[in-house]
Order: C-alpha cells, then structure tokens, then sequence
C-alpha cells in the first residue's frame, strides 16, 4: 500500500495499526511513512507506544518521513525507549524535523551508550545548526565521557557557522587536551581559513592528540599560509601521527616546497609516515621526487611500496619504467597490480614485454591491470597476448581483455573477437561486439553483417549482446559516412513503450512472451540499456521503431518519461502505422471530458515547473527549460494522440490474453513483411552529406552474397 503513495489508502492503514498481529501493524506504520500525510500522526504517535520494538521503530521511521513538528513531543519521548533502534530512528527523525525544541533531548542522547544513537544525534544537531545547538554541542565539548565529546565534536563540524568556529577556538586552549583535539578536528570539518592561526598554534600543543588532529585539520583546509609549520611538524620526534598527519596535510596542499621534507620522511623509522610521505609525493606529481620514490620501491613494507608505484605513475615519466617492471615481479600481488596500472598511465611501448608477461601472473587482479594498460598503450604488438587473454579463466579479463582489444583497433584482432562473439558468458559477448565497433573498418562491418544475418547467432543472443552488434554496426556506418542496407532479423524490428508501475509491467512481460514465442524479440529497456548508458537516447530510439507496442495506462499517460516516448513515436511519422497499442482500462480516453483531465494535468504540471523555474537563476537553468518546453508539447498533442487511439480497434485486455495477442501479432508481422518488401527493393542510396566515403570517392554497395564491395572497381 505504500506503493499507493495515496491518501486514499490511509483510513485503511490507520485502522491496520490496531491489528492484533504487530507485523501488520509495522507494515502499515511503514507504509503511512511513504505515503507522508500529516493526516497519519495521531495514529503512529500512538504507535510509538506499542509494545512491539518493530511497531515503535516503523512509527519513528515513518514520523520522520512526515517531518512534522506536531510529532516533536513523541520522538523526545522516543528517544529514551528501552530499544536502541527505536531511539535511533526518533533521533533521525528529529533530524529531518530540524527543530530547536528538539536540542535539549538530542543533547541528552549523546550519552546514549549505543553508538549508532549517538552518531544520529549528533547529526541531528548538525542538521538543526542554530545558536543554541552550539551553545550546548560546546558544553558537550566539556562533558567527563569521551565519547560524548567526540560526537559533539562531529555534530560542530557539521555546522558552518561563524559562532561555532569562534566557540572551537576558544576549545583549542581549554584545560583538558581531549577538548583542544575535538576542537581541532571540528575546525578541520568545517574548512574555514578564519581557523588557521589558531591551528597553527596547536600544532606547536604540549599534546601529540591536539598536535595529530591540528595537523589533519590543516589539510582539510588546505592553504598554503599553513606549509612552514607543517614542514616542521613533519619532523615532531615524539610521536609518528603528527608527522603522519602533517605528509597528508602537505600532500592536500599539493606544494613542490614540501618535496625535499616528504624525501626525508619516505625514510621515517614509522611505516604510516613513509605511506603517507609516498601518497603525498604521487599527489604532488613531480619528477623531483622520483629518484626517492623509485628507492621506495624497494621498502621492506608492501604498503609504501604499493603507495610508491602508484606515485611512479601519477608522475607519469618515463625514467621510472624500468623500476615499474622490476616490481612487476615484486612478492607482493597488490604491488604487482599497481605496478601494472601505473605502466598503463605511462602507456610507453617500452612497457609491452613486462605486460606481456605479467599476462601470465597467478593473480587475477595483476592479469587484469596488465590488460587493461597494453589497451591503454595500444600497440599491434600486445594483440597476440590479448588474443590469449580472450580465453583466461576469468571471465572479467576476457570481456577486459576484448575491451582492450577494441582500444588497439587493429584489424589483425577481428578473428579472436569474432570468436569471442561465440563466447558463453554474455559480457565477453557484449564487449567483443563493442570492440569490433570500436576497429570500425570495413572488415569489421563485413563479419558483424554476417554474424546479424546469421539466424543461429541472432537466436543465442537475443539480449544486450544483439544490441550492441547492432549498436557497433551502426558505429561503423556513422564512422565511414554510408549507410549499408541490412535486412535486419525480424526480432530487432519491434520496440515496447510502458509505465513501470506494476499492472503495465505484468503486462508488457506477458506481451515480450507472447512475441518471443514467435520468433520476434521486443526491445525493451530493462533489456536492451546497460549501466550508465542514456535512457533519453533509448526513448529516442523507441521513437524512431518501426514498430512499437504502446501499453497506454492512466500512469503512462502522466509520465513524462512515458510521453516523450509517445510524442517522439509522432514526431517520426506515420504514428498510426507504427503505433500497436494496448489500452489499460483505467487509462480514459474514451470520452471527451475524460481525455480534457489529461490535458488540464499537463497545463497544471506546466504551470508548477515554471513557477519553480522563475525563482531560481536562469543561467543554470537549461535541462529544466528543456523540461518546461517537453511539458508544453505534451500539452499541445495529448489530445489529437489520445484521440487516434480511442478510435483504433485495439481489442481489449481479455482478447488479447485469450488469443495470446495474436491479433497484435499478426499486424506487426505485417508491418514488418512490408517494411522488409520495401527494403529488399531499394538499392544503397548515395548521399553527398552522409553516405559518401570522401577519401575514396566511392559508394558501398552489396553483392548477391552479403559481401562488400567497391563499385569503383
């Protein structure tokens, strides 16, 4: 019922809460916390007195979903609950209210004994941010438990404000060291340059804690007026976190004057120092270093080794390839690997051979970086290795190593690629076909034509491994400027438009069933995209279908997402011919008042984002405009689309199961058959500003027998 996000599911919740079972009674508070309405606080403030835990956790979650101050007085109550969780959530929750009547009591739990309490508290206080939050975090600051100090410290870093950087100031000269540490952490947390005079003082502390922490905190600030102390306190003799401290400190600043200072200290007696020294000098990224970093190779710690390598390659010269290689053979796999990668940033030829070999390392990781710096380098020479790595034990090497393969962009690659088109593990497919895109010749085009025409390949890869066949041809053609007719497979030819609410989903399921069973793949988005690619590119391409099944339900018609589908499958062109539809019974098209609803939503929808759009600055304003202008298209055609539908013959919902769409699939099928008439009939057509290959002056066109050729010759 959450789901519902309606308050017409409320009464029913409401009532829920009173149930004898207590998981029906958390459900329900939970849900009225997704559904947010005040009209639900009366009931889960009595809930926060059940006396099932999980009822009173769900009812102080839920509160803080609502965020009303009427709930205040509960939560404060909530905060003292027998049940840790229960405490936390009423914590959070007065967070999100961000009340100052609430800081008293989320004071008081900062002496909770359960830490997850007092972390919320504190940010909680945080949160609320206001002058008497800091009058009191300051007295926390003061307070005989440690830990209480400690999350007082955090809830004041969490607070920009001039008040409680002038309060830490004062703390950093308190009696007790454990408040002066605090303090100094807190400034740091808070970045302010007003903090540095007095940090530079406590770098000089009697206390190495206060000392560690100035010296963090420098760092986070990170100016330069802060080098000359902090080269000194490189050198503290007493304790090794303050010069360990200060390394990193320097290394924030990113000051070559520190070079000679962090040189000395990749030779400290303590480990974390000689790490942090080696982090700093990477970060700094001079040659100068290099000498110190290449004798820090040789550390009889693997970390500062590890931290060494990655300094190498951060500085990116040359001279350190040969020290890199002979850690290529280091004991250590972690200093392997980074050894591997910081060649690849390099990427000199020189490298190959140490990389060839390191193909062979017993470690996955080490493989895995090799491989993916001979693509970086890109050299013919590493094919022979990749092409071997294309039948690793590891099935992530071998998609890395097809990856690879694609950098290099050799066509000497094309036979293993296209053997590992065949691969059984669906990424190597994937990044096969990617890397065959990627050469982007002619002989690359030729074999991926000849694999999409093959119906056996089409029918084993009827998921993301067509698509991005597909996708690399299409690459290949847009790269040579001529496009090569490919009588496509019947089951890349339809597209399937729906809302993802759960009735449209079941539905567009059954129909992606339904089609397979015929031998026509629907392309759909929870198929066909993978991570991070544009899903506004993919609606554009259900657009552009030839055929595209459209599951119209109330929610598809007020998505946005939904309707620029549909307004792109109309702006592509014959919009009846290419549109199969399914009307879901609560979609309300059928009658002229009901469809004039869809039209005011879009209006009132138009009108909320513009009122929003002319109170912030217009300069940065470009995809919410983008946005206003989509609302007003929609706007414009909601009725002439929603019209064409009501008077198409779409058959309803029961018809269509009962005959397992087979009405539907027959009209695609037709469809199909004449857009596939139409396009055996057509020869290549030559365009002056598209197909034309202008180096060679020539038009590709295709034999009889799929193969290409030169119509010059």
């Amino acid at each position: 019922m959450g789901n519902i996000s309606s308050e017409t599911a409320i009464a029913g919740l409401l009532k829920a809460l009173e149930h004898s079972n207590s998981d029906v009674r958390g459900y329900a508070a939970f849900a009225l916390g997704k559904i947010g309405s005040e009209t639900a606080i009366g009931g889960l403030l009595k809930a926060l007195e059940d006396s099932d835990e999980y009822v009173r956790r769900s009812a102080a979650f839920a509160l803080g979903k609502i965020g009303s101050e009427t709930a205040i007085g509960g939560l404060l109550k909530a905060l003292e609950d027998s049940d840790e969780y229960v405490r936390m959530y009423a914590a959070k929750a007065l967070g999100n209210i961000g009340s100052e009547t609430a800081i008293t009591g989320l004071l008081k739990a900062l002496e909770d004994s359960d830490e997850d309490v007092l972390w919320n508290a504190a940010e909680a206080l945080g949160k609320i941010g206001t002058e008497t939050t800091i009058a009191g975090l300051l007295k926390a600051l003061e307070d005989s438990n440690k830990d209480v100090r400690e999350y007082a410290a955090y809830a004041l870093g969490n607070i920009s404000s001039e008040t409680a950087i002038a309060g830490l100031l004062k703390a950093l000269e308190h009696s007790n060291s454990d408040v002066r540490g605090y303090a100094a952490f807190a400034l740091g947390k808070i970045g302010s340059e007003t903090a540095i005079g007095g940090l530079l003082k406590a770098l000089e502390d009697s206390d190495e804690y206060v000392r560690r922490n100035a010296a963090f905190a420098l760092g986070n600030i990170g100016s330069e007026t802060a080098i000359q102390e902090l080269l000194k306190a490189l050198e503290d003799s007493d304790d090794w976190s303050v010069r360990r401290n200060a390394a990193f400190a320097l290394a924030e600043i990113g000051t070559e004057t520190a070079i000679p200072e962090l040189l000395k200290a990749l030779e400290d007696s303590n480990k974390d120092v000689r790490i942090k020294a080696a982090e700093a000098l990477g970060k700094i990224g001079s040659e100068t270093a290099i000498t110190g970093l290449l004798k820090a190779l040789k550390d009889s710690n693997s970390i500062v080794r590890i931290k060494a390598a990655k300094a190498l390659g951060n500085i990116g010269s040359e001279t350190v390839i040969p020290g890199l290689l002979k850690a290529l053979e280091d004991s250590d796999r972690y200093v392997r690997r980074d050894a591997a990668q910081a060649l690849g940033k390099i990427s000199s030829e020189t490298a190959i051979a140490g990389l060839l070999k390191a193909l062979k390392d017993s470690y996955f990781s080490v493989r895995w970086k090799a491989v993916e710096a001979l693509g970086k380098i890109g050299s013919e020479t590493a094919i022979p290795g990749l092409l071997k790595a294309l039948e690793d034990s590891n099935s992530i090497l071998r998609w890395k190593a097809a990856e690879a393969l694609g950098n290099i962009g050799s066509e000497t690659a094309i036979p293993g690629l296209l053997k590992a088109l065949e691969h059984s593990n669906s990424n190597v497919r994937v990044y096969a076909a990617v890397a065959l895109g990627k050469i982007g010749t002619e002989a690359a085009m030729t074999e991926l034509i000849k694999c999409l025409k093959n119906p056996d390949f089409v029918t084993l890869n009827n998921g993301d491994t067509l698509f991005q066949a597909r996708k690399a041809l299409d690459t290949i053609q847009n790269k040579l400027k001529y496009y090569h007719p490919l009588s496509q497979p019947m089951n890349q030819q339809v597209y399937i438009s729906y809302n993802w609410q759960e009735d449209s989903n079941e539905m567009a399921n059954q129909l992606v069933q339904a089609f397979d069973a015929k031998g026509i793949e629907i392309i759909r988005d929870k198929t066909h995209t993978s991570y991070k690619d544009s899903i506004k590119n993919f609606m554009r391409q259900i657009g552009r279908g030839k055929c595209v099944v459209a599951v119209i339900s109330d929610r598809y018609l007020k998505s946005e997402n939904c309707m620029f589908e549909l307004v792109e499958i109309a702006r592509n062109g014959d919009f009846y011919k290419r549109i199969f539809p399914i009307i879901l019974p609560d979609a309300r098209i059928y009658k002229d008042f009901e469809r004039i609803d869809y039209l005011k939503y879009w209006e009132d929808e138009k009108a909320k984002l513009q009122a929003k759009y002319k109170q912030i600055d217009l300069a940065k304003t470009n995809s919410i405009l983008e946005t206003v202008n989509l609302y007003d298209e929609i706007r414009g055609n909601i009725d002439n689309l929603t019209n064409i539908l009501k008077d198409m013959n779409t058959l309803n919902i029961d018809l269509h199961r009962q005959s397992e769409f087979a009405a539907m699939i027959e009209a695609v099928e037709t469809k199909l058959a004449e857009d596939g008439q139409k396009l055996s009939n057509q020869s290549p057509v030559k365009s002056e500003s598209k197909y034309t290959i202008h180096a060679k002056n020539v038009q590709i066109i295709e034999k009889g027998d799929g193969q290409i050729q030169d119509s010059s010759s």
